[in-house]
């Protein structure tokens, strides 16, 4: 009897093995490539460090506008982890991890909901943690700093699971606390980075599709409204933002779709050398939601199961969206920075997974097996160049960074060498000095 609960208990969990064994490989690329020095915005905290080696630091410091972004969550869990570890960057780098794998955890629980059969929802675990995992989203994990885009995710998907959570719940108290928990997320993620906003969008969405009570949906409305009046409340217009009205657009409309496309096809990793090939892709990404879309309003009876995924897919694209309009102005070969991976990744998850849906449900066996394998084999070829791509950017951006901390850590480091580090040197020299004379990020 207990035999056949522990074989009971292990099928019941192995979705989330694939999700335990590629957090194993890409911590342990963490810990390889990860280098213990500051890098480019980082430095902007060295101000903070000062006022609060001083005794002066303010709430306000912590809420003040970072170009298009309030980072007071991230900034503040990066303030407190400096203080306690002298302003390890590793540290950093292990906070983002660990942020990440508790989205991956919700992910996979997920994944365990959505699936009847074992078989395809391990096809599916396996799949959705290679690419959460992906090493193609290298700038995130190894800069401390890029803690925003991993708590904004953590955010916006724990949102929308808790709303999912409180519409399968009975008990009035218990569905009162879970929306309490989707709106605490939904405040994290919006005073994490600009992104974050949607998820009040994404979370009204999913409350219609499950047919919430008029109740919920007006709180919902009423803490979003109020949440995204006080993220623009004495909101300061970036510089490079000066450019961009409807006029721009209007005249930059292929550029606008260019970019958009472009950051869809980012985390498959081509595109990098060739930014048609990115739009290509990204085109051929885009035009699977639509297709998905009709099959789910064939089976729209079933359509609680299709929700979760539905929604972290237009979070994905409303994100892209907010991507593209703080950042056209840099061109469609900004799309393809690995940083916006970390957003347009959960969208390839999302549409893998919705294929997988649509396909548990035909009732031809062996058209079905095809099917599932040639989604198979196609993401497999993808995820590949992702890693390939990935493995790349994390061996040169360690390379980059300990030749940072080489030539930072003499006495007198020259002009050239503070530019590895940060385009101003006259800036980043007496904050040098700051960090030194404190024994900070490992000087």
């Amino acid at each position: 009897m207990k035999l056949q609960t522990v074989k009971d208990f292990s099928r019941k969990n192995i979705i989330y093995l694939p999700f335990l064994l590629s957090a194993a490989f890409l911590l342990s690329m963490i810990l390889r490539f990860g280098i213990n020095t500051p890098f480019w915005d980082q430095w902007s905290m060295v101000p903070l460090l000062q006022k609060m080696d001083n005794h002066t630091l303010t709430f306000f410091n912590l809420w003040h506008q970072y170009n298009e972004h309030r980072i007071l969550f991230p900034l503040t869990v990066l303030m407190l982890n400096a203080y306690l570890t002298h302003w390890n960057i590793l540290s950093e780098l292990l906070i983002n991890f660990c942020t990440a794998f508790v989205t991956a955890i919700i992910l996979a629980f997920l994944i365990k909901r959505t699936f009847n059969k074992l078989f395809i929802s391990v096809i599916a675990a396996v799949l959705a943690a290679l690419w959460f995992f992906s090493t193609i989203q290298w700038e995130n994990w190894l800069w401390g700093w890029q803690l925003e885009w991993f708590m904004c995710v953590l955010g916006t998907i724990s949102s929308l699971f808790f709303l999912i959570l409180q519409n399968t719940n009975n008990d009035d108290k218990n569905k009162k606390v879970y929306f309490l928990l989707a709106i605490l997320s939904g405040i994290v993620a919006s005073y994490s980075l600009s992104s974050g906003v949607v998820a009040w969008i994404v979370g009204f969405f999913v409350l219609i599709a499950v047919k919430q009570s008029k109740k919920y949906k007006l709180v919902w409305a009423i803490t979003g409204a109020l949440t995204i009046a006080f993220y623009y409340y004495h909101y300061s217009i970036p510089i490079h933002s000066d450019n961009l009205t409807l006029t721009f657009f209007s005249h930059h409309i292929l550029r606008f779709v260019g970019f958009f496309l472009a950051y869809l096809s980012g985390p498959i990793g081509y595109g990098t050398q060739n930014v048609t090939t990115a739009i290509l892709a990204g085109g051929a990404l885009l035009a699977c939601f639509p297709a998905l879309i009709i099959f789910v309003w064939k089976d729209r009876e079933h359509l609680r199961k299709y929700i979760p995924w539905l929604s972290i897919a237009m979070l994905s694209l409303l994100s892209g969206l907010t991507i593209t309009i703080g950042r056209l102005f840099l061109g469609i070969p900004e799309a393809l920075a690995s940083r916006y991976t970390t957003l347009s990744v959960l969208y390839i998850i999302s549409i893998t997974i919705l294929s997988l849906i649509v396909l548990e449900d035909r009732q031809a066996a062996r058209r079905k097996a095809i099917y599932i394998a040639s989604v198979l084999i196609i993401s497999m070829f993808l995820i590949l160049s992702s890693y390939k791509m990935g493995d790349i950017g994390l061996i040169e951006r360690s390379i980059a960074l300990q030749n940072v901390k080489t030539c930072t850590n003499k006495s007198n480091p020259s002009n050239s060498c503070l530019e590895l580090t940060y385009p101003i040197p006259n800036v980043v020299r007496p904050e040098l000095r700051f960090l030194k004379e404190n024994h900070l990020a490992g000087y």
